[in-house]
């Protein structure tokens, strides 16, 4: 019994050991969300409590701030290609971000405290999605190009191309290309409409890093 009990043991052993050696293979190690590409102005990465100023090449990881100031924009490009451009006075949180083995999104989600931000969206291979979530409201999307604007007690959504779906409590809306909602705080969801070529004019040129 105790040679039985020595050679079970022994199984144990190198079963946990195999066990562990297949995840250690296995696992990837968590690196930056994106990265700072370019930057027009000043603007400020706030990790962990304490700020710095940004510059071109600084990594962005899960749960950084980063909040431009006044006439600032600020691109960063998300580890999956996905390029998300921060206009002026914008404040935006990387709330979630995960890509699988080969480099394509998983998940993706940025959290808007103000201000306004263009993304164009990479698509990810493995169906991952990515959402913009604000106060009133989450505007998702799979592959695609979008504006979200958040100004006190107002979410501004706007496809530039593709379709992205907003949602306000149980309530969703599809926006086609040229589509846009505006969710005030307290309403219900509003039927979308095509926004004007002027105010989409506007929005294009305060989300463009030259």
């Amino acid at each position: 019994m105790a040679v039985r009990r020595k050679v079970l043991q022994g199984i144990t052993a190198i079963a946990l050991a195999c066990a562990g050696l297949v995840r250690t293979a296995g696992a990837q190690p968590m690196g930056p969300a994106g990265r700072v590409t370019r930057l027009r102005g000043t603007a400020v990465l706030v990790r962990g409590g304490e700020s710095s100023g940004l510059v071109v090449g600084v990594e962005v990881q899960i749960a950084d701030r980063v909040v431009t100031h006044a006439a600032s924009r600020v691109e960063v490009t998300l580890s999956d290609g996905t390029l998300v451009v921060l206009g002026p006075g914008t404040d935006v949180a990387v709330a979630a971000f995960a890509t699988d083995d080969v480099g394509g999104r998983s998940s993706g989600t940025l959290s808007m405290l103000s201000g306004i931000l263009r993304a164009l969206v990479a698509p990810s291979g493995t169906g991952g999605g990515f959402s913009v979530e604000g106060r009133l409201a989450v505007a998702s999307v799979r592959s695609t190009e979008l504006v979200v604007e958040v100004v006190e007690n107002r979410m501004s959504v706007l496809s530039v191309e593709g379709e992205v779906e907003v949602r306000v409590g149980g309530t969703q809306a599809v926006l086609l290309a040229g589509d846009g909602v505006d969710v005030q705080g307290g309403q219900p969801l509003p039927e979308p409409s095509q926004w004007g070529a002027t105010r989409v004019a506007d929005v294009l040129a305060r989300t463009r890093v030259e």
